[in-house]
């Protein structure tokens, strides 16, 4: 496993985290006071407009409707065990440990309940 995985865990705190505080602000207004803040205005944020050229540890982050993962980089969902080992659950985008051919999969998943990576 490559060791960006704190930056790049870093960053995805730092996107949902202001894209938290900017859609919770709009239910601070005396317009919407009573609205209720849902998941699902965070997931219309984070689609459109989305995130572009986001600053991050790990470099700049784009993020739309059509790249809900960065395009240009690894993504990887880990389950860690008591034991300290990891099962890698998912690995999208742009994989550097995996030789050429390999290191761009379109998706993820076990034999039969494979996911497209999106």
């Amino acid at each position: 496993m490559p060791e960006g995985n704190a930056a790049g865990a870093y960053d995805v705190l730092r996107v949902v985290s202001e894209v938290i505080n900017s859609v919770y602000a709009q239910y601070k207004t005396p317009q919407n006071s009573n609205a209720p803040f849902q998941p699902t205005d965070v997931y219309a944020r984070l689609s459109n407009p989305g995130v572009q050229n986001f600053s991050g540890a790990s470099g700049l982050l784009s993020l739309d409707s059509r790249h809900k993962s960065p395009p240009n980089k690894a993504v990887y969902v880990l389950e860690p065990h008591m034991d300290k080992s990891v099962t890698t659950l998912m690995a999208c985008g742009l994989l550097p440990d995996q030789p050429p051919g390999r290191n761009n999969p379109t998706t993820w998943g076990r034999p039969g309940k494979m996911r497209p990576c999106l």
